[in-house]
């Protein structure tokens, strides 16, 4: 990595004669170069070559499996990992989305709660939580010469942010895990430096999230339920007459209506008119 072409095509220079060294030939095919311009600017793609051969610019590539993208979103990265899991669940049709251990059928009512635990399992938002925490801690044990913690501690050098939010940092992420585990963020380096205590403290504090989740969906479960078979008890009263409804949209028409009076209380009164 590096900030400007130049010392990008120093990098590979030095790595090429290393390589040569090494006895090692370097896969020009599979050698590729991505460029990240700033947000909302656009500059020309870089010209990097190894022995008069130009490297390849593309906007994302591969590296241990995961897909780097030169806007540094993960769209690309999410919809190949769900068509990857939409693949694996195909495969497993048979033995997993066909069996009926569970014995649950598609016409019960049956909560996702109650799904879950007869399954023995957490939920997704739980799981994610989970791996990133015990991921974070990793990072933090490793050693500074590592490129992962490198690019976890790295900050820009140089750059100018938009108006307005900037984008969530994976670092907002692991904050936001932690307060939900009921971890302070300030003692995360010194907790992950054990790691069976860190371990510990995930686990018991994504244990502590997911009991915290299921009682507020069970609550909202139950609010839902009672609001639903509660009788009502609202009543909206006529102003042209003693009726009332539970609803003021369902009254009467003859009571909403204007009154309509008998002609003859309606026809003026009578008069007599003197002989002149």
């Amino acid at each position: 990595m590096a900030h400007t072409e130049p010392d990008l095509q120093i990098i590979v220079d030095r790595f090429a004669e290393a390589a040569r060294l090494f006895g090692l030939m370097i896969s020009l095919s599979k050698t590729e170069v991505m460029h990240q311009p700033a947000p909302g600017t656009s500059a020309p793609p870089p010209n990097v070559s190894i022995e008069g051969t130009e490297l390849k610019v593309v906007e994302q590539f591969k590296y241990l499996g995961s897909t780097i993208s030169c806007d540094g979103s993960l769209d690309k990265e999410i919809a190949q990992r769900i068509s990857k899991a939409s693949q694996s669940l195909g495969r497993l049709r048979t033995r997993v989305i066909n069996n009926k251990n569970m014995h649950i059928k598609w016409q019960d009512r049956v909560t996702n709660l109650a799904v879950l635990d007869r399954a023995g399992l957490v939920s997704i938002e739980t799981m994610i939580m989970k791996a990133q925490l015990r991921w974070s801690g990793h990072l933090i044990r490793m050693d500074s010469t590592r490129l992962p913690r490198q690019v976890f501690y790295g900050v820009l050098s140089q750059g100018q942010r938009n108006t307005g939010r900037p984008k969530k940092r994976y670092k907002d992420c692991i904050k936001d895990s932690l307060k939900y585990c009921g971890i302070p963020p300030a003692q995360l380096e010194a907790q992950a430096q054990n790691r069976v205590g860190w371990r510990a403290a995930v686990k018991k504090g994504c244990k502590s999230f997911e009991d915290h989740r299921r009682g507020k969906v069970a609550t909202a479960r139950q609010r839902r339920k009672e609001a639903a078979t509660a009788p009502p008890t609202a009543s909206f009263p006529c102003p042209n007459c003693p009726r009332s409804s539970l609803n003021p949209r369902v009254l009467p028409e003859s009571s909403l209506s204007p009154r309509v009076l008998p002609q003859s209380s309606l026809s003026p009164p009578e008069t007599s008119l003197r002989p002149s």
